[in-house]
């Protein structure tokens, strides 16, 4: 049983929500364990043909836990090390899976919740979907989402994205590539 996912398989389709929608399903240490083990379960179930990446709430990802970042100011750089290569292999187990993957995505989606899309194969956004890439503002760059990130909307509007933390609509995530369809939120 898990903490800070529901998992479900429905006539073949894979669904893991994140549901930490009080924390607008931002990552933390715990959701990242869960997201990767849940991911492996899926993808070795041969029930499931497809798995589709969802959340609860207003918000899809609000990135990294601002809670989970100050717990990390008193780690050692080998702790710190180690929650780094956690989420690049969330991000590597998403990317590889051997079925597709759907993201459905409402709300706001900042930091690695981007790193998460990019890592989806097709990627279904609602109208009022937004998006940043705000770890500059952090005096970071987004390195560990960098690769899919880049594969998904390339080099140029990774590059304007990630130093302008601007944020940006569905739309123009449709324009650049993240977004394959727009579709209705429950509220239209």
């Amino acid at each position: 049983m898990y903490q800070s996912i529901i998992t479900e398989i429905d006539d073949g389709i894979g669904i893991l929500t994140m549901n930490r929608s009080e924390r607008h399903n931002a990552l933390d240490r715990t959701l990242v364990a869960e997201m990767t083990d849940a991911l492996r379960e899926l993808d070795a179930d041969p029930r499931v043909r497809v798995v589709v990446l969802s959340s609860t709430g207003r918000s899809f990802c609000a990135g990294t836990d601002p809670a989970w970042v100050r717990e990390t100011i008193h780690n050692t750089p080998e702790e710190n090390l180690q929650d780094n290569r956690n989420i690049a292999r969330l991000l590597a187990t998403l990317s590889g899976l051997d079925k597709p993957t759907i993201a459905r995505v409402q709300g706001s989606a900042h930091g690695i919740g981007v790193g998460l899309i990019a890592a989806c194969d097709i990627v279904f956004a609602t109208y009022d979907a937004s998006f940043a890439l705000n770890e500059v503002k952090y005096g970071l760059l987004p390195a560990v989402a960098c690769p899919y990130l880049l594969a998904a909307i390339g080099e140029r509007h990774c590059r304007y994205f990630m130093l302008t933390a601007e944020l940006f609509s569905g739309t123009e995530a449709y324009r650049i590539g993240l977004v394959h369809e727009m579709v209705p939120g429950e509220e239209q």
